[in-house]
């Protein structure tokens, strides 16, 4: 077509349309340029939540006029005769669990072992009905060992005989993160299990034995299986081959659950070597300990196994006590512990 024809036929378009050529040609427009914008970016996902503080547990009641804690040791061969008199002497457990609080009892179920590489189920059960004398709250008994729970329950006869005494098993699961305040913005967040940091009262009922690598076990470390973590790494596998300082942290694991109590079932000893049963030597001791300090009950606790393991040195542990007492969970002093020592 010839310029002059195509001037020609602009010049008689009407204005109509030429605003209808226009509009369609604006509407054109719009859409290739709104072909050019880039996508909306898609929802961020929800950030995690932030962790939490380590549990807070109930003041110690077990003191005396002083406020020094009370640590009673009670020597005897009948578990439960041994516990109604030692919880006696620091004034019962009605002073620390309410008419229906709910109690967490968290046992050593580290293994398939006979006691004492692991709680004794008879001790167990006497701890269990001591508790339901002073609430109708719910008591649950739960622990994380190196193999599956269910495993050792059924192993050890927890299960059935737990719920046959009125309580409940758990298989810990569910976790939260938790940081103390302090921590480097490196240090992994432990996984404390929730069904132990919701607890309103923890009873620590543990085991006295040699370890291969922390050299002793008892309160403080037997509380490695509340924790599954940090990040998916398990505990023990951290414990072993991440952590810095492996006394430092098993610390700052009890640190981050604070349980109110602690009893130590030392009728018998591993000693020589451990954790595991036929690793070691076992021996009578014939004691209980019984203490709302978890520090002063290590360093009271380790001097029972040097009584009965000539191999055994109580420094070895300094580096978990002394970053215990640093940490605020209580005295390696025993000076500063009013010791009360009976025979059942």
């Amino acid at each position: 077509m010839s310029k002059s024809r195509i001037e020609s036929q602009i010049q008689n378009l009407s204005r109509r349309d030429f605003l209808k050529c226009l509009s369609g040609a604006a509407a054109s427009a719009v859409l290739l340029s709104s072909c050019d914008e880039p996508e909306s970016p898609s929802p961020k996902p929800p950030a995690p939540p932030a962790p939490l503080s380590p549990r807070v547990k109930a003041a110690n009641v077990f003191v005396n006029a002083a406020g020094q804690p009370l640590l009673v040791c009670v020597t005897g061969t009948d578990f439960e005769a041994m516990l109604i008199a030692g919880l006696a002497r620091i004034g019962g457990l009605s002073k620390l669990i309410g008419a229906n609080q709910e109690v967490l009892i968290k046992p050593n179920c580290n293994n398939l072992d006979p006691y004492p590489g692991i709680t004794d189920t008879n001790s167990l059960i006497s701890i269990i009905k001591e508790v339901k004398k002073v609430t109708n709250g719910a008591v649950k008994v739960g622990d994380q060992g190196y193999i599956g729970s269910p495993g050792v329950y059924s192993f050890s006869g927890m299960d059935p005989q737990v719920t046959q005494a009125g309580a409940t098993l758990l298989n810990l699961n569910q976790t939260y993160n938790v940081k103390r305040a302090g921590w480097s913005l490196n240090t992994e967040d432990f996984k404390v299990y929730s069904d132990v940091y919701d607890a309103p009262i923890i009873i620590n009922t543990c085991v006295l034995k040699r370890h291969h690598t922390a050299d002793y076990t008892c309160a403080i470390k037997n509380l490695v299986g509340t924790v599954s973590g940090p990040n998916l790494v398990s505990t023990r596998e951290w414990l072993h081959r991440e952590a810095q300082d492996f006394l430092s942290a098993l610390a700052e694991i009890a640190g981050a659950v604070n349980p109110e109590l602690t009893i130590v079932d030392a009728r018998q000893v591993l000693t020589i070597d451990g954790p595991a049963y036929n690793a070691g030597v076992v021996v009578d001791a014939n004691k209980i300990v019984i203490c709302g300090d978890i520090v002063a009950t290590d360093v009271y606790c380790q001097q029972i196994l040097a009584d009965h393991d000539p191999e055994y040195g109580v420094d070895a542990y300094e580096g978990c006590t002394q970053h215990a007492q640093t940490i605020g969970l209580g005295t390696k002093d025993l000076s500063q512990v009013e010791v009360i020592e009976i025979t059942v």
